[in-house]
């Protein structure tokens, strides 16, 4: 399970570092960016400006942390009876502490009805597609564009400022995890 966020984060570094493949695999195509609001907000945790702390304060003390050596990025692990809480943080600078670093992309996973894990429009774990569509239109990639999820059951919505929330379904076609990253630029 860890190895998930962790291999979603290493093919956007690489992405980043490395450029892009033929169909930029980091980035939706222009026709299905979603204008409006964007969505930044997973878990009451804002990936475009909350900190580690800010999690800490609403899910308490993480059971689990690593370090990523060549990225210096930290993944925090939070076990919530019936779903996993993982955040994916920048390196802290160097007057810094850990708690203080941002946060860069969330996921949620699991069968929790836990209103604390839902988006900012209310969508979480156990959804339907028709809930997940309601909430965010029927323009979107079929397939994970971080890799988050299996391109087979994950739908990614890409926003205008490269930000994406990805969903990815059971057999059952409910919502079994969340995955929300701000832009990799």
């Amino acid at each position: 399970m860890t190895s998930d966020l962790q291999g979603a984060f290493a093919i956007c570094l690489a992405m980043a570092i490395f450029g892009g493949w033929d169909a930029q695999a980091d980035h939706c195509p222009d026709e299905l960016l979603l204008g409006g609001t964007q969505e930044h907000i997973l878990a009451g945790v804002d990936v475009t400006k909350d900190r580690v702390e800010r999690v800490m304060k609403l899910f308490g003390k993480p059971d689990g942390s690593r370090e990523f050596e060549d990225s210096g990025e930290a993944q925090y692990t939070w076990s919530l009876r019936d779903a996993e809480l993982k955040v994916i943080a920048a390196p802290p600078k160097a007057h810094q502490n850990a708690k203080t670093a941002l946060v860069e992309a969330i996921l949620v996973k699991g069968r929790s009805s836990d209103a604390r894990l839902r988006s900012g429009r209310g969508v979480g774990l156990g959804a339907t597609r028709d809930q997940v569509k309601a909430a965010y239109g029927s323009i979107y990639l079929n397939g994970a564009l971080w890799g988050a999820g299996p391109d087979a059951t994950t739908i990614t919505f890409c926003f205008e400022d490269e930000s994406g929330l990805e969903f990815t379904f059971d057999e059952a076609g409910r919502v079994l995890q969340v995955y929300l990253a701000q832009s990799s630029e």
